[in-house]
């Protein structure tokens, strides 16, 4: 019925097919009265309307009019919009599944072209139809061009545009002889509203939470953004599903995201764009305050919000570049929170950093915007690559801080220069940074939440410093202050220590209490990074008690998580330990294996400290094997390293060197 455009000419078609030759145009209730006259005759009969969205309203009337009351009459109607009436139901056609893609995509392409796919091939043409949304039409589009391009070439033109997706065959109607064809003619069946809200949707990633879409266009438009959607998502135009946190999700295939891109730039002024931005970093802008932010990602409360905001990360990458590109210091100022801590709970540090740098250079910036995103750079960069900038780029924040009167600033940036100072392993110069910071809180009563994580990092120097008693008495200190602020990773952080206080003292029972109390914490809030640190403490415990099975239960989960997250001290422990797993199972490839990748990640990374415990774990493993030679090499290669940084003999890396220098006495 495409070429259908009301209800005349929906008659004139069921006239012209069923032979009806008393069919009064001129009156649509004639009409129907005819066509129910005429339906009635037949016994059981099946209808098939094909491609009935352009007169859906049409149809709607036909069938209430003409076909609901016959008891003989079957109808099925494909369309991309309901009609909406009580008699409809609905069987919704989602795109195909892998596997079913896969084989369409091969079995087009080999009508086209005889040429046997290989192996290699397999994995270009999984990514050409996961790229195409698994879409049949898409599909069959993309198969067409292979009698003149190769696979790679397909996918690399898909990266860049879906205009490549097009077909000169003369068996499909003009609709369908380009995807952009397919789109643009759901898109002219949109009223305004609709096409409004869809162009609106170009200013999201394809996949976005529902209450992030709906709260950005009911605080920019005049109509009720849900009734929209669910019009959009009748017309097959979005896809709404439930996602496992408990949320609904948006998602926008990826060639109808490129076509509203271009319609976005058509549909709306300069100044409607920007507004329409300002209402998407609104979402995020609502969180004014610092610690309401960290209380999401921390505590128990809030854990439904952390979820979207983390499923809708890189929709918070694009609400941080419109607010730098608008230059409001308050929205910037809790975009880039929000950014900081939900990249650092999803371990994503190397696209944090790069973003954080990139904005530092944009002239629209505030000089208060840009100690903020100074601030938030460093304290990315003193976990993942620590520098001379670090440390420059903390104290231009701390001279505008203190040039400002922001103390609660202030006490973020001393505590941060004492982390920096910590990675050197410059004990004397962070307890000072760190005094400092408290000195602040004392004088002048602001940065109060700061106070725990003071004490705690206070009491990891204690620690390094193998003065067991005072990091203990620290972080029971620190524990009572996370508590009370029910701040998770807090409690999560010392509860870790402590299970390493208690595994040096060989007080393992304890140790995993901890170490289990300190999971639990961050399995609530959802930092991987973390929640793998403690995995790779659970399985050095196990191994030492020679649980291996348990061991292993807690290395496979380190080791998954480290691939991928870009912290490279994780990554480098994480296959250090499951080398030592391996050594107790008596896999010794897997041993070299796991060595080896833990070696280029610390070499990579430029971490002598890493570098030094990876050493330690190797010498062991070959004193076991019985190549002392190297292993005594290995030893002393660690041993050159410590010195060199001076590390104390109580660290856990001091005390692998002290250990394995008994095996030379």
């Amino acid at each position: 019925m495409s070429n259908c455009k009301d209800i005349d000419s929906i008659f004139s078609l069921l006239k012209k097919i069923f032979s009806i030759s008393n069919l009064n145009l001129n009156s649509e209730e004639e009409c129907f009265e005819a066509l129910s006259s005429h339906f009635s005759q037949f016994d059981d009969v099946l209808f098939v309307f094909d491609n009935v969205e352009q007169v859906s309203e049409e149809v709607a009337r036909l069938v209430l009019n003409v076909f609901s009351p016959l008891q003989n009459v079957f109808i099925i109607l494909t369309s991309r919009d309901l009609i909406k009436i009580q008699q409809e139901k609905v069987l919704s056609l989602f795109p195909l599944n892998p596997s079913d893609a896969f084989d369409l995509f091969v079995d087009r392409a080999r009508k086209i072209d005889s040429r046997d796919f290989n192996d290699g091939d397999f994995d270009t043409i999984e990514k050409i139809i996961q790229k195409v949304d698994f879409s049949p039409l898409a599909i069959e589009l993309a198969a067409s061009r292979v009698n003149l391009l190769s696979l790679g070439s397909i996918l690399q033109r898909l990266q860049e545009s879906f205009k490549i997706l097009a077909s000169k065959r003369q068996d499909l109607p003009d609709r369908q002889k380009t995807l952009f064809a397919t789109i643009n003619w759901s898109w002219e069946l949109l009223d305004d509203d609709e096409k409004s809200m869809l162009a609106a949707m170009a200013i999201f990633n394809s996949d976005s939470s529902l209450e992030l879409v709906e709260k950005c266009f009911d605080s920019h438009f005049d109509f009720m953004a849900i009734e929209i959607l669910q019009s959009l998502r009748e017309k097959s135009l979005i896809c709404v599903e439930a996602h496992e946190s408990n949320f609904e999700t948006v998602k926008i295939y990826e060639s109808v995201k490129e076509f509203i891109g271009e319609k976005f730039e058509n549909t709306f002024s300069n100044s409607q764009k920007a507004d329409l931005k300002k209402s998407f970093i609104g979402y995020y802008s609502k969180f004014k305050e610092r610690d309401t932010i960290q209380k999401i990602f921390r505590g128990s409360k809030f854990k439904l919000k952390r979820e979207q905001f983390f499923y809708d990360s890189g929709n918070l990458m694009k609400a941080f570049q419109y607010s730098c590109d608008l230059g409001n210091d308050l929205e910037i100022k809790s975009v880039s929170t929000i950014l900081l801590e939900t990249f650092f709970s999803l371990g994503s540090l190397k696209q944090l950093e790069k973003t954080f740098n990139k904005a530092i250079e944009k002239e629209s910036l505030s000089k208060s915007s840009k100690a903020l995103i100074n601030e938030l750079y460093a304290i990315v960069s003193i976990r993942f690559n620590p520098s001379k900038k670090t440390e420059s780029r903390l104290h231009f924040c701390l001279n505008f801080y203190e040039e400002n009167d922001d103390f609660e600033g202030q006490v973020r940036v001393l505590s941060s220069l004492g982390d920096f100072n910590m990675e050197f392993h410059n004990h004397k110069d962070s307890e000072r940074y760190y005094l400092k910071a408290l000195d602040v809180i004392g004088k002048e009563g602001f940065g109060n939440e700061n106070e725990g994580v003071i004490l705690a990092n206070l009491a990891n120097m204690n620690f390094n410093d193998g003065d067991f008693d005072q990091a203990q008495k620290r972080y029971a200190k620190a524990m009572v202050l996370f508590e009370g602020l029910d701040n998770f990773t807090g409690i999560g952080f010392c509860s870790t220590y402590l299970g390493f206080i208690a595994f040096y003292r060989d007080d393992f029972k304890n140790a995993e209490k901890y170490y289990l109390e300190a999971l639990k914490m961050y399995q609530e809030t959802k930092e991987t990074f973390r929640i793998a640190s403690v995995c790779i403490s659970l399985g050095e415990l196990f191994l030492k008690l020679e649980k291996l099975k348990d061991a292993e239960e807690y290395l496979v989960q380190a080791v998954e998580i480290s691939n991928s997250i870009d912290i490279a001290w994780i990554k480098g422990r994480a296959n250090c330990f499951y080398a030592d797993l391996c050594l107790a199972k008596n896999d010794i490839p897997n041993v070299e294996k796991y060595l080896k990748k833990a070696k280029l990640v610390f070499k990579d990374s430029k971490d002598d400290f890493g570098l030094a415990k990876m050493l330690c774990h190797q010498s062991e493993f070959e004193y076991q094997t019985g190549n002392k030679t190297n292993s005594k090499k290995s030893f002393l290669e660690a041993s050159d390293i410590a010195k060199k940084l001076k590390i104390s003999e109580f660290t856990e890396l001091g005390i692998k060197i002290k250990k394995i220098s008994n095996y030379f006495s």
